[in-house]
């Protein structure tokens, strides 16, 4: 469908003094063109408006599945600090200490988000596997950062600034459309 290009020069303004003047044929087919451009407009903003509500919706959706990320990402990192905590409680002079019943649940929490830092045959911890969960603790904080970083500005402010290019786009659309139809009813005289 092409749309016809109409161009208001100085001529084709209303005046109020033209009020009471009938319509020259120029007139008239100027504003059959402009009726036409304004129903052809109309139409092809509320289109516009209707797949960008829809774009709209599925951004805001993609947005929220991300906070959700985002938040349990986070959740998981603060198991991790707690881990962290409840692990450097043990004192370096003890050659093995009994795993306590916070660290054992701890431990069951991540692992059901798939860290597994802890044996479920381990009762106790020498001073060198408390070294070693502790480091593959902290490797494994330093990677959910690392991606809880990723998720907010390769994934989360993309999807946000799409949204805004939309809701942008569809305002520039709802004031043209406007634009069109003031400008066909003052053609029309009405």
């Amino acid at each position: 469908m092409e749309i016809e290009s109409l161009e208001l020069n100085e001529r084709s303004e209303v005046k109020l003094t033209d009020i009471d003047t009938p319509l020259s044929a120029e007139e008239k087919d100027q504003l059959d063109r402009v009726k036409k451009v304004a129903a052809t407009n109309i139409n092809l903003g509320l289109t516009a408006i209707n797949l960008g509500t829809k774009f709209e919706a599925y951004r805001r959706k993609e947005i929220n599945n991300h906070i959700q990320d985002a938040s349990e990402l986070q959740k998981t990192i603060q198991l991790l600090v707690d881990l962290n905590g409840k692990l450097s409680l043990h004192k370096d002079n003890e050659n093995e200490k009994p795993i306590t019943p916070e660290i054992r649940e701890i431990c069951d929490q991540l692992k059901a988000k798939k860290i597994d830092v802890l044996s479920e045959k381990e009762t106790t911890l020498t001073k060198e596997r408390l070294a070693e969960i502790k480091a593959n603790v902290s490797s494994h904080t330093d990677r959910l950062k690392t991606d809880l970083q990723i998720l907010f500005t390769a994934k989360l402010q993309v999807c946000i600034q799409e949204l805004q290019t939309i809701l942008d786009t569809l305002k520039r659309i709802e004031e043209s459309s406007r634009s069109t139809r003031i400008i066909a009813n003052m053609k029309a005289g009405g």
